[in-house]
């Protein structure tokens, strides 16, 4: 099919070598390239002598099917999950100076202040966080980071993770249970139980994420306004 949409595009027919008159057509006319070629890749002898083949024509476009061969996107945190758990974790690293503003995580984090604000609404309604409107105001842990788990992070903007691709309702093929289904539930209870180990304060701990906290805070600050403080005049209103 041609590339504007039309008509499909006719194959052009090959042309074949001029041949001055009173002449029969030789060894010469066939490409070197052909003659030199092993006798079962050459092609046919009308096609010998046609000479290299017209690559300035209109030529045909092949598409050919995707196939879905494992699905990693079931098994990768979607861009919620990664936030929350970032944005949780900076709450962590400041746990001791007060609350912290929405606009300073957005700041050295790189995420958006409206993607957060609504983060964290969630995060509020499952009572892991808590904060406080007015000037200085800002979020903080409503329990210690040694007692969240990565996995109550994601659990509250998101579903589990999960592998499978029916979400454990076991219609994975024809409405019923696939081959691999009982595979895929399984990683699913390993993934959920390595996230239910870790901790924030277990983060906290790594000198890794340390190096990059010290990073972030050498970064300049940005000029964006900070919308997160100016939700309430009165110092101290709770969110």
């Amino acid at each position: 099919v041609g590339l504007s949409g039309g008509r499909p595009a006719a194959a052009r027919p090959l042309r074949r070598a001029p041949v001055r008159a009173g002449h029969k057509r030789s060894q010469d006319a066939v490409p070197e390239s052909v003659r030199e070629m092993p006798a079962w890749r050459k092609p046919h002898r009308a096609h010998a002598s046609a000479g290299p083949p017209d690559l300035t024509g209109p030529r045909r476009c092949v598409i050919l099917p995707l196939r879905r061969v494992i699905a990693p996107d079931d098994m990768r945190l979607n861009t919620r999950s990664r936030y929350a758990v970032t944005a949780m974790l900076d709450l962590a690293l400041h746990d001791g100076d007060g609350p912290v503003a929405l606009a300073d995580i957005a700041h050295r984090q790189g995420i958006s202040l409206a993607f957060l604000e609504q983060l964290f609404a969630r995060l509020r309604k499952a009572r892991l966080v808590a904060g406080t409107r007015g000037r200085g105001g800002g979020y903080r842990l409503c329990r210690p980071p040694s007692r969240v788990a990565v996995a109550d992070v994601i659990a509250a903007v998101d579903r589990t993770v999960d592998a499978t691709r029916c979400g454990g309702r076991e219609n994975c093929q024809s409405e019923a249970r696939c081959l691999t289904h009982d595979l895929w539930t399984d990683l699913s209870l390993h993934i959920r139980e390595f996230l239910g180990d870790i901790h924030l304060g277990d983060l906290v701990e790594r000198k890794r994420v340390r190096e990059v906290a010290a990073r972030q805070h050498r970064r300049r600050p940005s000029a964006a306004p900070p919308r997160a403080q100016a939700l309430d005049d009165r110092p101290g209103a709770p969110i």
